[in-house]
């Protein structure tokens, strides 16, 4: 697991059936969110496939055992915040 590169998202969303806990790879969820066509989205496990749907788009990933990858680090409690439109361009000016 490289911690450099790991995010965890904890998501309240309407119309969830059955609550729990899913590892998949972030990059390839993050490609399947840029393809998506704007309006709902569905996801759901079924066996291990994670399924990420929405107007008539469909995406599949495998699914990860939580147990294989230890538990991500405590975050550090917020020490400021930055206006997102500030902080996009201030890091376009460095990128």
């Amino acid at each position: 697991l490289d911690y450099e590169a790991s995010a965890r998202i904890d998501v309240e969303a309407a119309g969830i059936l059955r609550p729990g806990k899913v590892l998949v790879m972030g990059r390839r969820l993050l490609d399947i969110c840029k393809v998506l066509p704007d309006g709902p989205v569905e996801c759901a496990v079924e066996g291990s496939r994670f399924t990420v749907s929405g107007d008539g788009a469909r995406f599949g990933l495998s699914v990860l055992p939580l147990a294989d990858y230890p538990a991500l680090p405590s975050l550090p409690q917020v020490r400021g915040a930055v206006d997102a439109a500030e902080f996009a361009a201030a890091v376009a000016d460095v990128a």
